[in-house]
């Protein structure tokens, strides 16, 4: 199978939790995803990795609906902590049903009183969808094939990277702290999605 023909472009960004380097990708599907690279990736033998998907509602718009906004903070700061890592920014959204769908997805948890996943299987989908062999491409192409420490309560996802080649050495749970707004978000992902989570 033939290598992706992948654009790319990079600059550095300074953010409340540290200096990164920002990199974006295109890939021929259509998506672009961002990165973002703390220290020097070759020095470390076992980076500290977070691979999140977008969630525009969440992070840009501050939604109460779900903990999005959290992780990504959280990420960014064990990065920095850590030295050295990266947290990939997957053009996923709507756990790969996309921007439109999500929106009808929210509807139905607003309006209707749905959790996510029923939500989802009302109108016909799955509740995720999403794939990761372009982040696991992002991930060979940054840090080659050593293994990586993946920060993640998902254990689908942490299975969907080993599929597709990535060693995981170690997985470190990312847990924002519940409240009255994502409780039940929470245990929806917990109960429904398998999410390894110890504080709802």
């Amino acid at each position: 199978m033939s290598e992706p023909t992948v654009k790319s472009e990079r600059s550095p960004i300074n953010t409340p939790y540290g200096a990164f380097e920002m990199i974006a990708y295109e890939f021929p599907s259509g998506r672009e995803h961002i990165v973002l690279v703390c220290g020097n990736l070759a020095d470390e033998p076992c980076p500290l990795v977070r691979v999140q998907s977008a969630c525009l509602p969440g992070t840009v718009f501050k939604s109460r609906l779900c903990d999005c906004a959290e992780q990504t903070e959280l990420a960014m700061k064990e990065i920095a902590n850590a030295g050295v890592g990266c947290l990939l920014y997957l053009d996923q959204e709507g756990r790969g049903h996309g921007l439109v769908e999500k929106i009808a997805h929210i509807r139905g948890i607003v309006c209707d009183s749905l959790d996510t996943v029923d939500s989802a299987r009302r109108r016909g989908v799955e509740p995720d969808v999403r794939s990761y062999e372009e982040a696991a491409w992002i991930i060979r192409e940054l840090i080659g094939k050593q293994p990586i420490r993946l920060l993640t309560n998902n254990p689908i996802k942490m299975a969907g990277l080993q599929t597709a080649g990535i060693s995981v050495e170690e997985r470190l749970s990312i847990e924002a702290e519940p409240n009255q707004y994502t409780r039940t978000y929470l245990i929806t992902k917990k109960e429904k999605m398998g999410h390894l989570l110890s504080k709802i």
